[in-house]
């Protein structure tokens, strides 16, 4: 939802509060009233130097556009900071690597084997040195240093689509609960192995939208008609199918693969005769041990796939994200200049970014 604010000119400024949270409101009113007041010297000051920003109308934007670039998401009954980065003209929110581990993935990763995050795909990308700015503040004045006193790099740490973290998480609780603690009701939601006729061979399905869904190369023999009702799976639908097939020690072709074309159980039911009998099965004699992190090694970022292109050290918040994860930004100038007014314009900047993080 959208807030006016007026400034002191008689302009209406509009602010992008997409939870309608009424303390982002009032801060965003407070620091427009804040900085209004020295507009004689301070904007003054701002405008003598900085050629990028030519009237108060723009300082206030760039405050604002700070209320744009981060919020706060549930993950698992976790409230986690995220950025917005805007790629193609789309909103999207991303993660710190750090904190999703620290908040959402630690107990999993101290348990589990990296082994199986070969069933995952999750690709990462490296932020940007004002994302890192923004992220050191959430840090220490949020979270009070709860995700360590390092600064967060441009060169080093990595964020990643929140929708990944939700799905990480699930994923991580589906192999805790089977591997750990050899309770199968969350493995029984998300994938299995089915039986034909009780002939002893294993294969694996997956379950989507309340339907179990097979590997069309299980059923080399369907007709052209049969075949046209396969679907494609990819990303977290392929992955539980992985996962079967990586416990079981089946097909490495299909957990090497980034896609895969399935068709539906009840589909398969009408293709044959009715007298074949599908039963779900799961040995009990499996050895979980191999999946369990025995040695308790630090496991952190095992889980992502590291990005291999460093973003330029002069970007900003970026504004456009391309597939190769080059990123085009032009919001909040870093001011260089040394003499006072520079100083106190990055001070003013850096103030803006500190008192957002404490409003969240």
């Amino acid at each position: 939802m959208n807030s006016a604010i007026n400034d002191p000119a008689n302009k209406v400024i509009n602010v992008i509060n997409e939870h309608n949270d009424p303390k982002i409101n009032e801060m965003a009113r407070r620091i427009v009233q804040s900085y209004s007041k020295n507009e004689s010297t301070a904007v003054k000051q701002t405008l003598a130097i900085a050629p990028t920003i030519n009237n108060q109308e723009q300082l206030y934007e760039d405050i604002l556009d700070i209320f744009r670039r981060f919020g706060v998401e549930f993950i698992s009954n976790q409230k986690v900071p995220y950025i917005i980065r805007v790629i193609n003209g789309e909103k999207l929110k991303f993660v710190s690597i750090r904190m999703a581990e620290a908040y959402v993935l630690k107990k999993f990763l101290d348990c589990l084997n990296p082994d199986i995050y070969a069933c995952t795909s999750v690709k990462s990308y490296f932020i940007t040195d004002n994302e890192a700015l923004l992220l050191d503040k959430i840090n220490q004045y949020h979270a009070h240093f709860a995700f360590g006193k390092k600064k967060f790099l441009r060169t080093k740490d990595c964020i990643v689509r929140i929708e990944d973290v939700h799905q990480m998480r699930t994923f991580m609780e589906v192999c805790y609960t089977t591997f750990a603690c050899n309770i199968d009701t969350s493995r029984k939601q998300k994938c299995g192995l089915i039986n034909i006729n009780n002939i002893l061979c294993s294969i694996p399905y997956c379950i989507k939208d309340n339907q179990k869904y097979i590997p069309l190369l299980y059923f080399q023999y369907l007709n052209e008609e049969e075949i046209q009702t396969a679907v494609k799976f990819e990303n977290w639908d392929l992955a539980y199918l992985k996962l079967c097939c990586k416990v079981h020690g089946i097909n490495d072709d299909l957990i090497t693969s980034d896609s895969c074309m399935v068709v539906s159980l009840d589909d398969i039911k009408t293709f044959y005769s009715t007298d074949l009998n599908f039963e779900d099965f799961w040995p009990l004699n499996i050895d979980y041990t191999q999946f369990i992190n025995v040695k308790r090694k630090d496991l952190s970022g095992t889980w992502i796939r590291r990005p291999v292109t460093v973003v330029p050290a002069k970007n900003n918040i970026s504004r456009a994200l391309t597939a190769s994860a080059t990123v085009t930004s032009n919001s909040i100038p870093v001011m260089m200049n040394t003499n006072q007014n520079g100083q106190q314009t990055n001070k003013m900047r850096q103030n803006m970014l500190l008192v957002f993080s404490l409003c969240i």
